[in-house]
This record gives structure tokens, C-alpha cells and sequence, in this order.
């Protein structure tokens, strides 16, 4: 059960960064399917940083451009159809929708910021440096959830009490997981993890096949869903040549009588024991809640003569954050891998 909270507190957390924060959907913790579709990535992924010891940000940018891929393509399928009838696709996919969520938004909101927040506030035991970038990651948050929800209100489209409740939902998740004590093991067995891809692959394949299709009635052009796996594999290599080498140092008496009989050395990989102890400030948790509410309600109520320049001022930042991302992913791409 304590290991259950300390995933489930993540998944809530991600999730009101990747939606609520944006406006997209202020109802997402009340949807269970939501916790299914994201939860399942967001499991592998945070495991994945924690047992691999993960220094290097660029790591969690690539993992959140697979949250972006997946989840996009699969579920409401706006990477094939975009986000309405009007949008732009040439040979299948919504190029601008693509470029925006997958080199933007998803790997920012839905994966740096809770890594983030988990890492400095909540006190989850990832190996990433956090000094020196508060500023850096909450105050583009911050930003981007003013104008959106400003722009909500404007449009009539505001949904403040849901997004009262919950970050109401969020911070008990938070206290929970203080209050419950010492996890002796937070790590997942390989058993685990082949359940979970399982059950991942018959989600998700489920719901891209019989889902709702938008704007036409029909499955995406083979072309564009070969590309959008030759898109995930490509992040996916990314990332694999950027995780260190998985070590337990428990086992190093054992791995050094066996490599001295038969006088070979090679790569051992096994599982690792991770213990974790909440160590938050319930205090810092309660204001942070009262400063997004506050962050809300100043949204909610900017002038209506400003209303006109606020998409403009969104779009910029999204083709910056467009632009920057397909740099770096292009430079990553090219780079040798180094080794230590």
C-alpha cells in the first residue's frame, strides 16, 4: 500500500502539471482511465530514473517526449488529426500539433516540472540536481498557467472549483505520503514491470483501435502510424544511450569470486532494493496549494483589453519552446555516446 501512495502521489502530481496547470482539464483527477493511461508511463519512467541514478536532465526531457508521443498519438490520436477540424496534416500527421507537444509542452509540464517539484519539495529520492534551477522551471510555469487560465475566464470557459478540488486532491495525496512513514522498497520486479507493459500495450491498443476518432471516423494512414513508432523508437534509443549502467552494489563480493574463477569480466544487471522516506514540510506543501489558487484567481480576473494579445504572447512561447526542442533533439541525436 505504501508503495501504491508513493506512485500514485506522482501520477496525481504529474497530471495536474500536464493538464490542470495548462487548463486543458481541470476534471483529470477525477478520471480514472486518466490515472490508468498516464500512470502506467509515469511507473516506468520514475522507476526507471530512480534504480538507474539519473544525473542528467536531458534524460527526463526525452522520457517526457514519450509521454507526449504515447500518450497523443494514442489516446485522443491529435498527433494524426490535430486539435480540430481546421488543423494543418500533410501525409497523416498534424505536423505544428506534433512539434508543440513533443518538443514542448509534454516534455516540460508533463514530466521536468514534476520531477521537479517531487525532487526538491516532495523529497523523492531521484539522483538529479536541482540547485540554481527554481527560476528556471517555476517561473515559465507560472507564466504559462497565467495566461491560460486568464484566458479561460475570458472565453467563459473557467472551471475554478474543479481545479479547487483538485489541487485539494493533490495536497492530500502529499500529507498522505508524509504521514505514511519509512517504504522499505519502492523498486519494481521484473515480474511487475512485464505485467505493467502488458497491460499497457492492451490499453493503449484498445483504445487507439476502438476509441473515438476524431474529425472523420477513420484509424490514422499506416504511413503516419509507422512514423510515429519509428518516432518512439528513435526517443527511446535516445534515452538509452543517455541511462548509466544499473549497479547494486550488494552484489559485488559475489560478481568478483565468479569473475576471478573463470578469469572474465562482463555487464551484470540485477535488481536493486530502494528504500525511501517521505521528508517534506506539510507547511510548504499547504502554501505552495494557496499560491496556485491565488495564481488562478489573478488569472481569472486579468482585463478584458488584454485578452486579444494573450493567445499571440502563447503561441511565441510555444514555436520558442518548438524551436529549442528540435535543436536539442537534433544535437542529442548526432552526439556520441560517452563513456566512463
Amino acid at each position: 500500500m505504501k508503495k501504491f501512495l508513493f506512485y500514485i502521489t506522482f501520477v496525481a502530481l504529474a497530471m495536474y502539471c500536464a493538464e490542470i496547470i495548462s487548463y486543458n482539464d481541470p476534471n483529470i483527477l477525477f478520471e480514472p482511465t486518466a490515472y490508468i493511461g498516464y500512470g502506467i508511463l509515469y511507473v516506468f519512467f520514475i522507476h526507471s530514473l530512480i534504480t538507474r541514478k539519473v544525473t542528467k536532465w536531458s534524460t527526463v526531457y526525452f522520457y517526457g517526449m514519450l509521454v507526449g508521443i504515447i500518450t497523443e498519438a494514442f489516446l485522443p490520436k491529435v498527433l494524426f488529426f490535430g486539435w480540430d477540424s481546421s488543423s494543418f496534416t500533410f501525409i497523416g500527421i498534424a505536423w505544428i500539433e506534433l512539434f508543440i507537444l513533443t518538443f514542448f509542452y509534454h516534455p516540460f509540464f508533463s514530466f521536468i516540472v514534476p520531477v521537479f517539484i517531487a525532487r526538491k519539495w516532495l523529497n523523492y529520492p531521484f539522483a538529479l540536481e536541482t540547485k540554481g534551477l527554481t527560476l528556471k522551471i517555476i517561473l515559465p510555469v507560472a507564466i504559462v498557467t497565467l495566461f491560460s487560465v486568464g484566458n479561460a475566464y475570458i472565453e467563459g470557459g473557467g472551471q475554478f472549483p474543479q481545479t479547487l478540488i483538485s489541487t485539494i486532491i493533490l495536497v492530500t495525496l502529499i500529507i498522505l505520503l508524509k504521514r505514511s512513514g519509512q517504504i522499505s522498497d519502492i523498486g519494481l520486479t521484473v515480474t511487475t514491470r512485464k505485467y505493467l507493459f502488458g497491460l499497457a500495450f492492451l490499453l493503449y491498443g484498445f483504445v487507439f483501435i476502438v476509441g473515438d476518432v476524431p474529425y472523420g471516423g477513420r484509424l490514422p494512414e499506416l504511413g503516419a502510424f509507422i512514423f510515429i513508432l519509428i518516432y518512439i523508437a528513435s526517443v527511446s534509443i535516445l534515452i538509452y544511450r543517455e541511462l548509466p549502467e544499473k549497479y547494486d552494489i550488494k552484489n559485488v563480493q559475489e560478481i568478483q569470486i565468479k569473475t576471478d574463477e573463470v578469469n572474465y569480466k562482463r555487464n551484470i544487471y540485477v535488481e536493486e532494493i530502494i528504500g525511501y522516506i517521505p521528508d517534506l514540510n506539510n507547511i510548504k506543501v499547504v502554501l505552495g496549494a494557496i499560491a496556485f489558487i491565488s495564481l488562478v484567481i489573478v488569472g481569472s480576473l486579468l482585463p478584458l483589453i488584454i485578452a486579444p494579445a494573450i493567445p499571440v504572447v502563447l503561441i511565441v512561447i510555444l514555436l520558442a519552446g518548438m524551436i529549442f526542442g528540435c535543436i536539442y533533439f537534433l544535437r542529442c541525436l548526432f552526439r556520441p555516446k560517452v563513456y566512463f
